[in-house]
């Protein structure tokens, strides 16, 4: 549908449908609308944006989505899934891969532990964004309208894709509880202001592309003149020294690609003036 779209919670109970705002509903925030849907959903989707892929020379539609799903968990690489490319794919000449992976599960979960898993647990060192596993986060599942001209993906733009199962058994997962560090005063004024963007950076590899995302974003965000020439080279010397991950490291040095990161947070945070 053209103007459809999902919210992978619920609305609160009691609450107007009409109009109502997309807020989520926490301890802290108890007028929010949506909740997690209570014992999770059989399905979930996955948001795979700007990962690059120059290097490669991708000339096909399979091409391009066997090498999105070669980078997910391994319970997902042979399972029937739908595809929608972004709004943005292939007007970079394929450079980078945009793309939603929609796949059924054989049980459900909730999406509080699949959002920790990717954040924190065995799937944090993948190039998978937590954010739409989040009750409020909306998917968006219409087709992109283009003024003035065709979609230039045309029928290419979603299908299905048969696998050799259906629904996708994930393997048992729960957070590892550990204590909270304390520090005193002069440890975390000391640990924290100045640690922050190196610290990211040290999170590059074997996951690079949100590390790299985050890393941009500290330094952008808290420096009042950022230094664009000092960035990209930090950033390229921490890329280069990082543990290799499931894509080339190639692909993350392209002068595109670092281009788009740094200058997509420059005006994310109105660096521009």
């Amino acid at each position: 549908m053209p103007y459809h779209a999902v919210v992978r919670g619920r609305l609160v109970e009691g609450r107007d449908p009409i109009g109502v705002r997309r807020t989520l509903h926490t301890v802290v925030n108890p007028e929010g609308n949506f909740e997690a849907v209570p014992g999770g959903l059989t399905w979930l989707m996955f948001d795979i944006d700007k990962l690059p892929v120059a290097s490669y020379g991708y000339t096909t539609t399979g091409e391009r989505l066997a090498h999105l799903i070669s980078i997910l968990p391994s319970e997902f690489h042979h399972a029937t899934f739908r595809y929608q490319w972004s709004s943005s794919a292939g007007l970079d000449d394929w450079s980078t891969l945009s793309c939603h992976l929609w796949f059924f599960l054989s049980e459900p979960w909730p999406c509080r532990t699949l959002y920790e898993r990717i954040e924190y647990g065995d799937w944090k060192d993948y190039d998978i964004d937590p954010a739409p596993f989040t009750a409020n986060q909306l998917h968006y599942t219409a087709a992109p309208i283009f003024i003035g001209t065709d979609d230039p993906l045309a029928a290419d733009r979603s299908g299905l894709v048969p696998g050799a199962v259906d629904s996708v058994a994930l393997s048992p997962w729960m957070r590892e509880v550990t204590p909270r560090p304390m520090f005193t005063a002069v440890e975390r004024e000391e640990r924290f202001p100045g640690a922050g963007f190196e610290d990211l950076l040290a999170d590059i590899g074997p996951s690079y592309h949100r590390p790299i995302l985050r890393a941009v974003a500290h330094y952008v965000a808290v420096t009042r003149n950022p230094d664009i020439s000092w960035l990209g080279q930090r950033l390229r010397e921490a890329i280069w020294s990082a543990p290799p991950g499931r894509n080339r490291v190639e692909d993350y040095l392209d002068e595109r690609y670092l281009h788009r990161v740094i200058y997509g947070a420059l005006s994310k945070y109105g660096r521009f003036d």
